[in-house]
């Protein structure tokens, strides 16, 4: 008797984790069918250095005297463009470090939509800044 019962316990059980099985294949093949819109830029800003502000009015500025934190001055530029995002409406999420190919996930309420959104926050360095081919086609 005690083995029967566990057999139709072990039953159930595979038969539990096939519809599982089942339901987790159709769910990856929806996820295979996403496919990325091409990118809507909604605006942009445009930061000048104070250097040339100073070069350009005819002003010094003092000399830095010690080098500056890239990681710092990006997320610097990660906070302020999420503070942006929130007093626009939205509920920002910063995932630069899971490397998703975006810097901040911001969510549209009431839509379930997400919005990409990646930040380039530079320190130093060369006058202009380029943002990769790869960046505008992620997800």
């Amino acid at each position: 008797m005690n083995a029967r019962l566990n057999s139709g316990e072990a039953r159930k059980r595979a038969d539990l984790l096939q519809g599982r099985l089942q339901k987790r294949l159709e769910d990856l093949k929806l996820e295979a069918q996403i496919s990325p819109l091409p990118p809507v830029v909604l605006g942009g800003l445009l930061v000048v250095p104070m250097g040339l502000l100073a070069a350009m009015t005819g002003r010094s500025l003092p000399a830095p005297t010690a080098p500056q934190d890239t990681q710092a001055s990006a997320a610097r530029a990660r906070a302020i463009v999420m503070e942006i995002e929130r007093g626009l409406g939205f509920e920002p999420t910063d995932r630069e470090f899971e490397k998703l190919g975006y810097d901040i996930e911001s969510r549209i309420p009431g839509t379930g939509k997400l919005r990409f959104v990646e930040v380039k926050g530079v320190s130093r360095g060369p006058p202009r800044s380029r943002l990769p081919r790869m960046k505008f086609f992620t997800r």
